[in-house]
């Protein structure tokens, strides 16, 4: 089972969130696992960004985000090229979503079209989740 994760729905492996026990048993199940080249820094942006908010927690935060690192060299990486440009374009003629949101979906339609195997899109946003149903992806958690 190929799994495409957002940010929103990665972030829930490595901090405490409604469903990060549906995203871990996601990524276990897993045979592959993939992301857009850009969920590195939207990550990174979310743990100094915690760390900020939560200073008491900073020692967690970078424990789980070396663990993301670590996890980071196992997940498939589509990058953001001229296909995936032109993709975007496409969707937000379907979609209302934001930039990095339709990078995502863009990633995810094409690792799907590229793909002899199923591809499910795990996110946890909800505008997000409505476009990637609308484009026909399997979505979790």
């Amino acid at each position: 089972m190929i799994v495409y994760f957002d940010t929103s729905a990665l972030l829930k492996r490595y901090v405490a969130e409604a469903d990060s026990d549906a995203v871990t048993a996601l990524w276990k199940k897993a045979t592959k696992m993939a992301a857009s080249q850009i969920l590195y820094g939207e990550l990174a942006a979310a743990f100094a960004r915690r760390r900020r908010e939560l200073p008491a927690s900073a020692a967690a935060l970078d424990q789980a985000q070396q663990m993301f690192r670590n996890d980071w060299t196992g997940i498939h990486r589509i990058p953001v090229d001229d296909e995936i440009n032109r993709r975007v374009d496409e969707l937000l003629t379907r979609h209302p979503l934001r930039g990095a949101d339709a990078i995502h979906l863009a990633s995810a339609v094409l690792l799907r079209d590229l793909s002899q195997d199923a591809v499910t899109f795990a996110c946890a946003d909800v505008a997000l989740v409505k476009a990637a149903r609308a484009e026909g992806l399997s979505v979790a958690p």
